[in-house]
């Protein structure tokens, strides 16, 4: 059997998905992200706003950032991405405020990609010290 060609938007409408469909880009045949997004939102809102208010340059973000609040929302429809926001930052902060998990200490020099020594006056290399 081959793999479905229509988008999600066509095929959640059972209608021919044509090759210059407006959302063939943001929602492939692949994905299951067409059902969720229609749950949350309305046709009409896709339509309306995102292909005719939203220029063209910034579309796949605006679409992907609705996506992300669409699957967020139906993961936890009460609280939604700001549920996820609170976890997140949660974690942050148990993360940083607990040694005993490998977090750092309020203080402590933070620089990604590792710890670094610091001069302990202006001007001077950690080489000098």
């Amino acid at each position: 059997m081959a793999p479905p060609t229509a988008c999600g938007h066509c095929r959640h409408h059972k209608v021919r998905c044509s090759p210059e469909c407006k959302y063939k880009p943001f929602f492939p045949p692949e994905s299951g992200n067409y059902v969720i997004v229609a749950k949350i939102y309305k046709v009409e809102y896709l339509r309306d706003v995102l292909l005719t208010e939203v220029p063209s340059d910034q579309r796949a973000t605006a679409f992907n950032n609705i996506i992300r609040e669409a699957r967020l929302r139906h993961e936890d429809p009460i609280n939604g991405s700001i549920g996820k926001i609170d976890e997140l930052e949660a974690n942050l902060l148990l993360g940083l405020s607990d040694p005993a998990v490998g977090g750092l200490v309020v203080g402590d020099p933070v620089v990604v990609g590792g710890p670094v020594d610091l001069p302990s006056s202006p001007g001077q290399s950690a080489a000098e010290q």
